[in-house]
């Protein structure tokens, strides 16, 4: 289960929380924040669209989203730019599979992976440098994949 967002006006599709310890099993991450997700409008989504209020960053930073690609339908996977004050900041890809979703982008210098923690709460973690970067598009493990079979 992801956590949810609020109804609240100005609530952001993800809405970035308190730090807290990266979760067990995924090495490479040196910083993680609990992460809230406006699943419903998520899946919603379809490019080519602009989304204003898409990630709240620490800090308060906010980041549009400029979908350019989505593929299947319902969406499975979104592909496109972030801009914060007008100005591109990098690039996200977000993968779904039933309730379950993975996404990974860059941020200036940094990368971040967006995923779903053990016990269901959704992360943002951000990548150790030292660390090679994942090669493909985000991807939910086999056996997250196989829960969520059917439920699209």
């Amino acid at each position: 289960m992801v956590i949810p967002s609020d109804d609240e006006a100005g609530k952001a599709v993800f809405e970035v929380l308190e730090e807290v310890s990266v979760p067990a099993g995924l090495e490479g991450f040196e910083a993680a924040h609990r992460l809230s997700v406006d699943y419903e409008r998520l899946k919603s989504l379809r490019a080519p669209a602009k989304v204003d209020d898409f990630i709240r960053m620490p800090g308060g930073m906010l980041l549009l989203y400029d979908i350019q690609e989505t593929e299947d339908e319902p969406p499975r996977v979104w592909r496109g730019r972030l801009y914060h004050e007008g100005q591109a900041h990098g690039s996200l890809t977000i993968s779904r599979a039933g309730e379950r979703f993975a996404g990974a982008f860059r941020l200036g210098e940094e990368q971040y992976a967006i995923r779903v923690a053990g016990d269901g709460g959704a992360h943002l973690l951000r990548r150790d440098d030292s660390e090679p970067p994942p090669h493909g598009p985000p991807r939910i493990p086999p056996s997250e994949r196989d829960k969520d079979q059917g439920n699209q």
